[in-house]
């Protein structure tokens, strides 16, 4: 409902600049209160099974004959990869291409995000700027490995390759449709993961959020790094942590400031 009225109110807007009216009710409205949704992150064990899974998968669908199944078990192992590492939207992964990785400084650049509206079309990040994310060695060495497995399948199906330079490129090159990649492909994971709660790739980014603050990183950093456009975004969303590492922060007070009791 608040998209319908944003969306309302710059129509009646343009009609104020064409001279059609005079003024703009719809600014006279309140937008309807937005509901928080309830996020479901992941456990570390959880995490680290479903990547388990994941990788177990490419290794067994190399033996396939059929080289589309090992293409499509890497693309779907490095973009859970990247949302765990990383905390990426999945539009924003899907749109990534390899010139946004610098090997060299470790940094991945965020620049685009892919849409499923009107077929796929790429679109800027949510907030509407970019933003550079430092990636670990684990990512790094996935990457790489993910960029090796992608040319050697390309070599093998030739022309029916088109060179679009996605990092997740799909058995054409031409990417995947966004809600195929979550709906079919990452929910048959988590089932081979025996994950059995309801969790969406979306959840993944959450997951991500959820371990940097519980292992005490400033919120600030996990702000920038998933790319909210406010920290009061980040400390709303996740509240429920950044008040259980008050726990934290009590016990490093205690150690840090001891009275003197003799």
């Amino acid at each position: 409902m608040r998209n319908q009225r944003r969306y309302l109110t710059s129509c009646i807007d343009m009609a104020i600049k064409l001279g059609l009216t005079n003024s703009n009710p719809a600014k006279l409205t309140m937008p309807p209160k937005v509901e928080k949704k309830e996020i479901h992150p992941l456990s570390e064990l959880e995490v680290q099974r479903l990547l388990d899974v994941a990788k177990d998968q490419v290794e067994k669908a190399k033996a396939s004959t059929n080289i589309g199944d090992w293409m499509g078990a890497a693309d779907l192992y490095i973009g859970v990869m990247i949302a765990v590492y990383t905390g990426m939207r999945l539009g924003e992964i899907m749109a990534l291409k390899w010139g946004d990785f610098n090997v060299h400084t470790s940094f991945l650049s965020v620049q685009r995000s892919k849409s499923d509206v009107k077929g796929q079309s790429i679109t800027s990040p949510k907030t509407g700027y970019g933003r550079k994310i430092q990636i670990g060695s684990n990512l790094v060495h996935a990457l790489k490995q993910h960029k090796k497995m992608q040319l050697s399948y390309r070599e093998n199906v030739g022309n029916l390759y088109e060179n679009c330079d996605w990092i997740i490129g799909g058995l054409f090159g031409r990417g995947y449709n966004k809600r195929h990649y979550s709906s079919r492909k990452f929910q048959k994971l988590l089932k081979d993961a025996k994950i059995m709660r309801h969790i969406r790739f979306h959840d993944l980014r959450h997951t991500h959020a959820t371990l940097l603050l519980l292992a005490g990183i400033n919120p600030k950093i996990v702000q920038e790094r998933l790319g909210h456009a406010s920290i009061d975004m980040t400390l709303d969303t996740y509240s429920h942590l950044t008040l259980a590492n008050q726990g934290v922060a009590v016990t490093a007070l205690d150690s840090i400031i001891a009275p003197n009791d003799t």
